[in-house]
């Protein structure tokens, strides 16, 4: 998973699906995801 395309994806009218919630939250909550790509994300939600 990488955030970029997550962030792509939004910005492009795209939608997430499950999978990529739960691997996004479970990265962020194992510290493999930094602070500043989960706030780039939100922005982006």
């Amino acid at each position: 998973m990488r955030i970029p395309d997550l962030i792509a994806l939004k910005r492009d009218g795209g939608e997430h699906s499950s999978a990529d919630l739960e691997q996004l939250i479970l990265g962020f909550t194992r510290g493999e995801v930094p602070d500043y790509q989960i706030s780039a994300w939100l922005m982006a939600v």
